[in-house]
């Protein structure tokens, strides 16, 4: 017997409700943790952000406006092993300009939104996708590399933590390196998973030069010298807000910070992993300091991040003004 049609109506009207709303609501759960840890310690944290060494957070900023864009290296290397000329001012421009996207309900726009950027400024549809797909598998699996730091600093997590993070973390390269692989890709156009033309695959007899992978040691290498240095600037945050903070070394602050990064990225609902990463600092730097410290400090993490970020997509869009006169990408 068929399904009552009065059922089949109500079913379509619930699955309908849920395909709208499963975002928000776990993006409100994502923010559940902060929110909670923040109500509860108000006025401890309100007491740490009023005491505030402002020399010091300027300091942090101004080391953050140096070293971000150092992220935009990776993108420079993928291109560059594309064989593609494009301009390293528009590389730069592409990339800030494209990050205003992972502000969306998603957090991932910024990656599409930089493919259509590079067509539009002459990069072919595979190049375009074999780029970005490479920008953020090493992005990824560079910030993977220093997360795995944690397990090896004198950062007192239990020993359980630090097996599941090890095993975690090198699960999860193996997993990205596999999809960097020509058979990786082979096998998803015979099992039909997604159409030809938006394979990072040339179809034209340069398919060689998108399935290289000599490409990843210096993308790689990048991403990696970009997450150790962004330990610079969080220290220097870590110190304006709290003394007991100056026990951290640079490279535990990286570790920290990257970690919270992989996560916040991993959990893609929520845009640019806001309140994931937040949680995921606070929890990992209460360990050693006072709770409204440790909030503190993945609080102002945040803004700092988004006014520097501000600043260089401000700049980008400036350097972008003049774009008539750059001349298109093409592979040589």
């Amino acid at each position: 017997m068929g399904m009552n049609p009065y059922l089949s109506l109500k079913m379509k009207t619930i699955l309908k409700i849920i395909h709208k709303t499963w975002r928000p609501v776990l993006t409100l759960l994502a923010f559940y943790p902060l929110a909670r840890i923040i109500y509860t310690d108000w006025d401890e944290i309100r007491t740490v952000l009023s005491n505030i060494q402002w020399n010091l957070f300027l300091l942090s900023l101004f080391l953050l406006f140096l070293i971000l864009p150092l992220m935009t290296s990776i993108s420079w290397v993928s291109l560059r092993f594309l064989d593609i000329n494009l301009p390293s001012k528009k590389i730069f421009s592409i990339y800030f300009i494209s990050q205003l996207a992972k502000y969306l309900p998603g957090g991932i726009w910024a990656f599409p939104g930089r493919m259509l950027a590079y067509q539009a400024v002459g990069v072919e549809q595979s190049r375009s996708i074999a780029s970005v797909f490479r920008e953020v598998s090493a992005l990824v699996l560079s910030s993977i590399a220093v997360s795995l730091l944690v397990v090896f600093q004198n950062i007192p997590i239990s020993s359980q933590w630090q097996w599941a993070l090890l095993i975690g973390g090198v699960a999860s390269i193996l997993a990205i390196l596999i999809t960097q692989t020509p058979w990786f890709w082979h096998l998803l156009k015979k099992l039909n998973i997604r159409k030809i033309t938006s394979l990072p695959l040339s179809t034209d007899g340069n398919g060689n030069q998108q399935t290289s992978l000599k490409w990843l040691p210096a993308a790689v290498f990048a991403g990696i010298v970009f997450w150790l240095a962004m330990g610079i600037p969080f220290q220097q945050l870590g110190r304006a807000v709290s003394q007991e903070s100056y026990t951290l070394t640079w490279t535990e602050t990286a570790a920290i910070f990257s970690l919270a990064w992989t996560v916040g990225f991993v959990v893609f609902f929520a845009p640019a992993g806001l309140g994931v990463r937040e949680t995921v600092l606070s929890v990992l730097l209460s360990t050693f300091l006072p709770v409204s410290q440790a909030v503190s400090i993945a609080l102002l993490s945040r803004i700092g991040w988004i006014v520097v970020e501000a600043i260089w997509i401000l700049i980008s869009i400036w350097i972008s003004r003049d774009r008539k006169t750059i001349i298109p990408a093409t592979p040589t």
